[in-house]
């Protein structure tokens, strides 16, 4: 019993420091590879960005307008 303990307790502590080798990346970089290298999410982030523009646009109708007419 204390044998699959042992051997459990090993296996975590090598997977763990297996884990620990890889390098952490900021979510910036992992953004700008995605849109590097898929065009799908490149479509959805500039529909999105397109839709916002639009949000604007309509935002901007509703404001008073100052005529000098």
């Amino acid at each position: 019993m204390k044998i699959k303990h042992f051997l459990l307790t090993a296996a975590f502590i090598m997977q763990g420091a297996h884990a620990s080798e890889f390098a952490i990346l900021p979510l910036s970089k992992l953004v700008d590879a995605a849109l590097k290298h898929q065009p799908s999410v490149a479509i959805s982030y500039y529909e999105t960005e397109k839709k916002k523009s639009d949000l604007e646009a309509t935002r901007a109708s509703l404001y008073p307008t100052l005529d000098l007419s």
